[in-house]
């Protein structure tokens, strides 16, 4: 009955070797985080932390953060930009951000509409999430 036992034992530590290996070699997907900060969230440095934290704890690794301060009167009815949540220029330079850094995704710090998800997509031709997909899933 101990063989048994010290057999399984060994079965355990093969398989526990083997999810180390395997862990090792996970390829996590690169991320570029963006916030638009409109002045009125005094926590707005803590909301872009605890975002790049949350991609962590889905398996994507940070590589970058861009963040834009955007007065109301450049905004739509939500916070950002109407059609991009950013300014072209900002557009601009996540396009250059991503090619940089060999980013495979962009996370946005706030909830996007529909509409805004759908031209982020167009413009940057990379998987766009934001703060309420990203806790979801």
């Amino acid at each position: 009955m101990r063989e048994d036992v010290d057999n399984a034992d060994i079965k355990n530590r093969d398989l526990e070797d083997k999810g180390r290996d395997l862990n090792d070699e996970v390829q996590h997907e690169r991320a570029i985080l963006v916030g638009v900060d409109d002045g009125t969230d005094k926590n707005f440095e803590n909301s872009m932390e605890e975002l790049g934290s949350l991609a962590q704890a889905c398996g994507m690794e940070p590589v970058g953060v861009i963040t834009q301060r955007m007065e109301n009167s450049h905004r739509g009815q939500n916070k950002g930009h109407k059609s991009l949540y950013v300014g072209t220029g900002k557009l601009h330079e996540i396009k250059e951000a991503i090619q940089l850094l060999e980013a495979a995704i962009v996370l946005f710090d706030d909830a996007l509409t529909p509409s805004q998800l759908r031209n982020l997509h167009s413009e940057l031709a990379k998987p766009i999430l934001d703060r309420t997909t990203l806790i979801l899933n």
